[in-house]
């Protein structure tokens, strides 16, 4: 054996090697291509479902904000009707105390001897005639 034949075993060793080395690599390529096509389609799954859920979420979001605007206006109107509420009750009050302090001071002026004297000439005028009638029962 030569030179020759040495050089072409090992030229065939080293093809032998080298296809046994892209085989390899194919082999891992393809492993790869596969695992990036199925996170690829994993990613596109999770947005196909996570995306409608996040714009229904941000719609129901606006929807509440909204409504929450809509009740603070509604607050907002009712606290400013209260506060004239409670000025017409302020002056409700006023005018009462005025017609009850004019009350006291009327009932404050009655006369009460006259008035008692008044009553009783009153009785002694009735009693004799309720007395007659009394007497035809």
């Amino acid at each position: 054996m030569g030179n020759k034949d040495l050089e072409a075993m090992e030229d065939k060793e080293l093809l032998i090697e080298l296809v046994k080395s892209q085989r390899k690599d194919a082999l891992g390529q393809r492993i790869t291509a596969i695992a990036t096509l199925g996170m690829f389609a994993a990613l596109v799954i999770a947005l196909v479902i996570i995306v409608p859920k996040v714009v229904a979420t941000i719609d129901q979001v606006q929807t509440t904000i909204t409504e929450t605007e809509n009740l603070v206006k509604q607050a907002e109107e009712t606290m400013s009707g209260i506060d004239s509420m409670v000025a017409n009750v302020d002056s409700l009050v006023v005018e009462n105390t005025e017609s009850v302090n004019k009350a006291m001071e009327d009932l404050n002026n009655i006369d009460f001897e006259t008035l008692n004297q008044g009553i009783q000439d009153l009785s002694d005028v009735v009693e004799p005639l309720a007395n007659f009638f009394n007497k035809f029962k």
